[in-house]
């Protein structure tokens, strides 16, 4: 009886073992993923072979304005392949209005290279949400498409939503340069702007 016992324990032991090398192995393989992808939902932070952020990681501002990764979505309904950047302001009253013209008009240079011929591309700025459930408000979008399916070589689009009280850290009444029509008017080129109704 106490040898089956023994023999039920071990093999328990050595399941749990097995169970536990397994475990260990598969985390490792994820880790070592990790090197060259992100588990984030805005995608990798890897921009060894990124044209446009190799550029950009050098002239960004980053205390005030946060490279959250990169993701290429397939929308099959449309069949529409489209890379996405996300930035976020690392606070509702930084001061980037040097750092989004720095994103449009290197995103300019960028779009005519040849590794960027026939991508579309849409670059996303965000603030922090005073709801943190809820993700991350827009401040502007940069594309280098539109909705009939013009596809350029430098940004074409904008749309900029402004920074409102959905942003943590908002200050009512302070004169934002992202709420300012004026502000976008030194973004020159053949650009068409879509304006939400904090803009003005």
């Amino acid at each position: 009886m106490e040898s089956k016992r023994s023999t039920v324990v071990t093999v328990l032991k050595g399941f749990g073992t097995g169970s536990m090398i397994a475990i260990l192995a598969i985390a490792m393989m994820l880790l070592l993923q990790g090197c060259h992808l992100s588990f984030s939902s805005f995608g990798s932070k890897n921009i060894s072979n990124d044209g446009l952020m190799q550029v950009l990681d050098v002239k960004l501002d980053k205390e005030d304005i946060e490279f959250l990764g990169y993701r290429t979505d397939e929308y099959k309904d449309r069949g529409e392949i489209i890379t996405k950047y996300s930035f976020v302001m690392t606070d509702t009253n930084a001061d980037v209005s040097d750092d989004l013209l720095t994103i449009y008009e290197t995103a300019n240079e960028v779009l005519k290279t040849e590794d960027y011929d026939g991508k579309k591309v849409s670059i996303e700025i965000y603030t922090h949400s005073v709801h943190s459930e809820k993700g991350y408000p827009y401040v502007a979008t940069f594309k280098n498409f539109d909705e009939d399916g013009r596809l350029c070589d430098y940004i074409c689009n904008i749309r900029v939503e402004g920074i409102d009280d959905e942003s943590k850290g908002f200050t009512a009444g302070m004169d934002y340069d992202v709420n300012s029509k004026e502000y976008w008017s030194q973004f020159e080129g053949e650009v068409t702007f879509f304006y939400t109704d904090n803009v003005s």
